[in-house]
């Protein structure tokens, strides 16, 4: 732990047996996972699960993705690739390249340590809920902004009050946390801080917000997400052609304006239609309705 340079060990937490059990099992359930923390310990590597990865093993889901922090990520990468018989592709010019191992239908990320240690790579990161990190080797967690507590509690909170600012991005990316993660909520003061830096998104390239996009109507259940964009405001940045339907009457058939219309439309498709069950039908139980 010294020399990851990490701050007081009071920041790193045994998990609670549940999480440790749920944990431990869905790696023993990878077995691309486990041989590679087993290519790390022969070599003398120090790798860690974090960010979306983790959190996605602590609410009991499967990750679409591997995160991995190593403290050698090029040779660890390099080696890791050798091993499942695949290629490393380097992503980004930063300081902190990420190397990606493409695997069947999902791919591995392996970025470095910071200069400041793993600590606060976690706490640069966009939302608490994804400022995790495990180590499998010794079975500790590092939870420095509170993540675990924001998983159970169901929150969206970013980590830092600058956190919108050095990535507008991350404006979009709460909406597709949203819907993708059931029941998950703003918490108060994040909803103010990416109320005030929604303006931001003018300056962020078309295709990241894009692929946040296509991410978030993808979910099973995207509209309340959508309806809270239009709630904060970010709806009309990212489209303002919406916005004269707001207000805009329709005729006697129609009981609220186009754009709110428009926002019932899209949650009928949230899931089987509601109209197959007022007609007495059932989703055919091998039909894709997402």
């Amino acid at each position: 732990i010294r020399r990851l340079n990490l701050s007081p060990k009071s920041t790193i937490v045994k998990p609670e047996a549940f999480l440790r059990n749920r944990i431990r099992s869905a790696i023993q359930g990878e077995p691309v996972l486990l041989s590679l923390f087993e290519l790390a310990r022969k070599k003398g590597d120090r790798v860690y699960l974090v960010g979306g990865t983790l959190r996605d093993l602590a609410l009991g889901r499967r990750p679409g993705d591997w995160d991995l922090v190593a403290d050698r990520p090029w040779e660890f990468a390099t080696a890791a690739a050798d091993a499942l018989g695949r290629k490393v592709i380097s992503l980004g010019k930063e300081a902190l390249p990420t190397y990606r191992i493409p695997l069947p239908q999902s791919h591995l990320d392996v970025v470095g340590l910071e200069a400041e240690g793993l600590e606060a790579d976690l706490r640069r990161r966009d939302f608490t809920i994804n400022a995790l990190a495990y180590d499998p080797e010794d079975d500790w967690l590092l939870d420095p902004t509170g993540g675990i507590e924001d998983l159970e509690r169901k929150l969206l909170r970013v980590p830092d009050r600058a956190a919108f600012l050095s990535d507008p991005l991350r404006v979009v990316k709460s909406f597709r946390h949203m819907a993708q993660l059931e029941g998950f909520q703003l918490e108060s003061e994040t909803r103010l801080l990416l109320e005030a830096a929604r303006a931001g998104l003018a300056d962020v390239a078309a295709e990241r917000i894009s692929h946040e996009l296509e991410l978030l109507l993808g979910a099973q259940n995207p509209s309340a997400a959508v309806r809270e964009m239009a709630a904060t405001g970010v709806l009309e940045v990212l489209f303002p052609e919406l916005m004269p339907l707001k207000g805009l009457s329709q005729n006697r058939y129609h009981h609220t304006d186009v754009l709110e219309h428009s926002l019932l439309a899209l949650g009928e498709l949230d899931g089987p239609p509601q109209w197959l069950e007022q007609c007495g039908l059932s989703a055919h139980e091998d039909l894709d309705w997402v």
